[in-house]
């Protein structure tokens, strides 16, 4: 392979906070100017309408070679930079306050990142429960040797083979993380209590990407786990890649362009091998046959007029109840924005419906909240129980006061606290890091 990048540290989008204003600052100039140097061999990075592929224009000759998904990965861990190198050409530079990431971002190169518009959920990808995890801080001090287009890292099987399964549009790639071998068993203890933690909300993001997420997850999860039949036939495989395609997108909507898309393999194919699965393991409703529980999802898998898109922001018509999310009920989208514009929106006012359903209940719009004993309980205590596991193995006390804050969010569903949270963790310079939140 011709990766010729390390990844870059924490990438924290809260660093790009007032990052305007700190770039006007002396203190911040060297970073800026190397950043500029060290870019200079690449141009700007785009994506096409769908996120799928590269522009023409701007594929420099080091990445000429790169799959699209490849070298979409590379943007979304960090982009082409050595931190390591950057640091050694500006030893000012601040160890701490800001990271390479958000050079780049202020310089103009485009990260796969998404912000809140205004108090709409629909403005941004459907995105329920997160954990990224990073080994190493903007004061990486990892040892590289640069030759031509090539970083070797210490502890690197060259010989590894990045390349996993390829589907449809998707190539899955695997990496290696040799610098876990090197964590205490306090730090590994931390990363898998973490991992867990952001594990145990995977049902809310199916759930939030559409009513029916969870119900589908099951259904496909069954068939794949219990049919006893042909797994050689040319149905069955059109029918793997619906299950890989579902999987890596949370849902039956495509990870970018957001539509929704339909199994190659038949419906009649797809209804016999459900009934030849395991029946009982089916996410039925009570008494429910397997027949009426085929006829009740069989519109919801092969029909592209029902919940077509996750996002829909065409102009002239209601984004709310043209998007298939799970995030509203019975709600328009001037109703949303009416109920919203009653928040207090000044200074540092929390960002209002960031963790919460809007329905409308009886002719009254209200929130569900999602927290302890609120909507998603169930499944937030068990973030709760691996959040309050890890907050006893942290790294420092940032970092414990950062996971105790986030713990009392989850408790309370207070926004003020995330807030709180928030800061905190931008403070923290523990190695083993975790994003999880409702983002």
């Amino acid at each position: 392979m011709r990766f010729f990048f390390i990844i870059p540290a924490k990438i924290r989008e809260r660093d790009l906070i007032g990052l305007d204003k700190k770039m006007n600052s002396p203190r911040f100039q060297p970073w800026v100017e190397t950043t500029i140097k060290l870019l200079q061999p690449f141009q700007r990075i785009k994506f096409n309408r769908d996120g799928m592929h590269l522009a023409n224009d701007i594929v420099s000759p080091k990445l000429q070679g790169l799959a699209p998904v490849q070298f979409h990965l590379l943007m979304t861990l960090g982009i082409v930079i050595d931190v390591t190198e950057l640091r050694e050409k500006t030893p000012n530079a601040p160890k701490s306050a800001l990271c390479v990431s958000a050079v780049l971002q202020y310089l103009g190169v485009n990260f796969v990142a998404m912000k809140y518009r205004n108090h709409l959920k629909w403005a941004i990808p459907v995105i329920a429960m997160s954990t990224q995890m990073f080994t190493g801080s903007c004061n990486n001090t990892t040892t590289t040797t640069t030759k031509t287009d090539t970083v070797k890292v210490e502890g690197f099987d060259s010989s590894f083979n990045v390349m996993a399964q390829s589907f449809a549009d998707l190539q899955m790639l695997r990496y290696q993380v040799p610098g876990f071998n090197g964590l205490s068993l306090q730090q590994k203890k931390l990363a898998y209590y973490l991992y867990q933690a952001g594990l145990s909300g995977r049902d809310m993001i199916h759930d939030q990407k559409s009513k029916y997420g969870l119900t589908l997850r099951k259904t496909l999860e069954t068939v794949y786990g219990t049919y006893k039949g042909d797994k050689n036939s040319e149905d069955w495989k059109k029918f793997e890649v619906y299950c890989g395609r579902f999987w890596f997108s949370n849902g039956n909507h495509h990870h970018y362009s957001n539509e929704k898309f339909l199994p190659e393999c038949s419906a009649d194919y797809f209804a016999g091998i459900v009934k030849a699965s395991d029946t009982t393991q089916l996410p039925k409703n009570t008494g429910e046959s397997t027949d009426a529980f085929l006829a009740r999802i069989k519109p919801i898998v092969f029909d592209p007029k029902v919940e077509p898109k996750v996002v829909d922001l065409r102009p002239n018509i209601d984004n709310i109840t043209n998007s298939s999310n799970n995030f509203y009920e019975g709600v328009t989208q001037k109703e949303v924005e009416d109920f919203y514009a009653k928040f207090d929106t000044k200074d540092s006012a929390p960002a209002w419906g960031l963790n919460s359903k809007l329905v409308k209940e009886n002719g009254t719009i209200t929130e569900h909240t999602w927290k302890s004993g609120g909507m998603y309980g169930a499944a937030i205590d068990k973030i709760i129980y691996w959040l309050e596991k890890a907050s006893a193995v942290a790294e420092d006390d940032v970092q414990k006061k950062s996971l105790d804050l986030l713990v009392q969010y989850y408790k309370t569903g207070d926004l003020k606290i995330w807030d709180q949270y928030n800061i905190a963790w931008v403070h923290s310079g523990s190695r083993i890091d975790a994003v999880v939140g409702f983002i």
